[in-house]
């Protein structure tokens, strides 16, 4: 198991996660079966998002924040560009928000 963020401290012996007081993180089980079919597929999804971050906020804003993090210092930790988050550039700008991009989909 790894992180991304170096806030984020994950003790292996304890097997204890230790996360900032203003990050939130979500756990959604997704079953993978059909309808009528009984099976113990499943697929676990975490999210993580800054309890500060606006999901609506324009990436050109510059109140723009990821995890709580301006999107330089994101970059910084976590070598994530912008193409990685939206890679078709020519998406209308107001689809250039936390809400729509990769991270989220």
């Amino acid at each position: 198991m790894f992180f991304l963020f170096s806030y984020l401290f994950f003790d292996f012996k304890n097997f204890h996660l230790t996360i900032p007081s203003d990050i939130i993180i979500q756990r959604v089980i997704l079953s993978l079966q059909t309808p009528g079919e009984i099976s113990n597929n499943q697929l676990d999804v975490y999210t993580i998002i800054g309890i500060h971050d606006n999901i609506n906020r324009l990436f050109t804003n510059e109140q723009f924040t990821i995890l709580n993090m301006s999107w330089i210092k994101f970059q910084e930790q976590t070598r994530i560009d912008i193409w990685d988050l939206w890679p078709d550039l020519q998406v209308i700008i107001k689809k250039k928000i936390l809400f729509f991009n990769l991270i989220f989909i």
